[in-house]
């Protein structure tokens, strides 16, 4: 086991075992997963008593799409008319996906029209989870091993500003106005709310133990966040920043990862310990359901069109579907070594799945179940994002009309530390120890060519590249000027 699981399951001695691996296992667990669902009719009408074996009565989605964990719901370019939050005009933006790194902490942003990376950016130590603001100009991403969350500058892929939050954070959630991310803070057992205009943590809520998994309603009134060791669920107020029943949810073992419904009605729990799903009617806040899965659940997301759920295992490298509709399981799909995080596509096309094991992003197309496409990314991705990310010439106010960024504002990275020759941070800008040194020494210190080189005031050898310049001075050849050297004791290309 190795990441951040290793991290977060040392204090707590959980103890798993991942199963073997064997041709098949794809075809074994559709049967298994099929076995312990009970073929129900689905009607629209009150949840039914909490059950075990099958779901109760699920009202399928209806109204408006709303954002979901997992995948920041941004426009699709190709379809006209389609809103844009912020000030971007719709076909202004590019979606990308952004893939949290835990082993070399960076984040990988995917271009998915190509399915290719197109800019890897250096962040904090293990990051572990990542979100794009619903304007997709800013993205932040959790800092597991740091106690930071980084924020990135989508547009040209700058860290503006590191912001401290509680030990090892390792989920964030963004409310739907894009005006306070929420952090799951795993080491002290609380969520830092953070206010995204000055970028400042102001509010910290005690949750739980050791929260794991989070989710935002699609109102932006409550979030959700899972207790690891606790086995709960607790519900926070955003208006109050408080939580909100006395006494948590209860689920299943370990629950991990959270996904709402489109309509918010439902919340998935994945109980990892447990093999299990549990379903909360969101209306009381109580287990409606128990979903036996059979395969360790990870992570979950709802499709924006709310017609399928979606969760991986870790331990038996496949992500499962399951029709939302008649609750039941339709699919498996082999993937990367110990799938983690998941994110999907406004229009529900292609889910993107963050393999820890491989070190890989596997794209399943959703018409066909199938993996289309495997991207190579960095050590041990495991949080996964997705946003519109709109194009320079589409973000106003932000450039000058010379094309030049423009001072920082208060509240966006004021604390930056420019250097010469960039307008990049002193964070994550993947600059070598030469290049940070800054000041003079010797008279000069100028870069040439990759190598430092120095440059004295006064005329001496200058070498560069293992070659000598004589210079006709006593300081350098020690003799005065116009004494004859002989012959034989000159060396091309070498100054005595």
């Amino acid at each position: 086991m190795g990441g951040i699981d290793a991290a977060a399951s040392a204090p707590h001695r959980w103890v798993r075992r991942r199963a073997a691996r064997r041709p098949g296992n794809g075809r074994r667990v559709l049967a298994m997963l099929a076995a312990t669902v009970t073929a129900t009719t689905v009607t629209v009408s009150a949840p039914a008593a909490p059950a075990s074996a099958a779901f109760g009565p699920v009202p399928t989605a209806s109204g408006p799409v709303s954002p979901v964990p997992g995948a920041v719901v941004a426009p699709d370019p190709a379809a006209p008319g389609s809103p844009v939050p912020g000030p971007v005009a719709a076909g202004n933006c590019r979606i990308r996906a952004f893939v949290t790194n835990f082993g070399s902490n960076t984040v990988s942003v995917i271009d998915t029209a190509t399915s290719r990376v197109i800019r890897t950016i250096p962040v904090g130590l293990g990051p572990s989870a990542v979100k794009v603001t619903p304007d997709g100009t800013r993205a932040y991403v959790a800092n597991f091993g740091a106690g930071t969350m980084s924020v990135i500058d989508t547009v040209d892929g700058t860290v503006i500003k590191p912001i401290t939050v509680g030990a090892t954070p390792i989920a964030v959630e963004i409310t739907p106005d894009g005006s306070r991310a929420y952090v799951a803070n795993f080491g002290t057992g609380t969520v830092s709310v953070i206010d995204v205009i000055s970028g400042k943590v102001v509010a910290t809520v005690p949750t739980g133990l050791a929260p794991i998994g989070m989710a935002i309603t699609p109102d932006g009134r409550r979030v959700y966040t899972s207790d690891a060791v606790a086995n709960t669920v607790f519900v926070i107020d955003t208006a109050t920043n408080r939580v909100t029943k006395a006494v948590p949810i209860p689920v299943g073992q370990e629950p991990f990862g959270l996904a709402l419904t489109p309509d918010g009605r439902f919340l998935y729990v994945t109980n990892l310990r447990s093999s299990t799903m549990s379903v909360i009617d969101t209306r009381t806040d109580t287990v409606a359901a128990t979903l036996d899965t059979g395969k360790s659940p990870r992570q979950a997301i709802s499709s924006p069109d709310g017609n399928f759920i979606y969760f991986s295992s870790a331990y038996f490298n496949i992500v499962s579907v399951i029709d939302n509709k008649t609750l039941t399981p339709i699919n498996v799909v082999q993937v990367g070594n110990e799938p983690r995080g998941l994110a999907i596509l406004p229009n529900s096309t292609r889910i993107y799945v963050a393999n820890q094991g491989s070190d890989t992003v596997s794209v399943i197309d959703s018409v066909n179940n199938d993996v289309v496409a495997t991207i190579d990314v960095g050590d041990n991705p495991i949080g996964l994002g997705i946003g519109c990310v709109p194009l320079p010439s589409a973000v106003r106010g932000e450039q000058s009309p010379g094309g030049r960024p423009r001072p920082a504002s208060p509240g966006r990275g004021t604390d930056r530390r420019p250097r010469p020759g960039a307008g990049k941070t002193a964070e994550g800008d993947g600059r070598s120890p030469a290049e940070q040194t800054g000041g003079q020494s010797g008279g000069q210190r100028e870069h040439a060519g990759g190598e430092i080189r120095s440059v004295q005031r006064q005329r001496q050898v200058v070498r560069l590249d293992r070659t000598a310049v004589r210079r006709p001075h006593r300081a350098v050849t020690g003799r005065p000027r116009g004494r004859a050297v002989p012959r034989a004791s000159r060396r091309p290309g070498r100054a005595r």
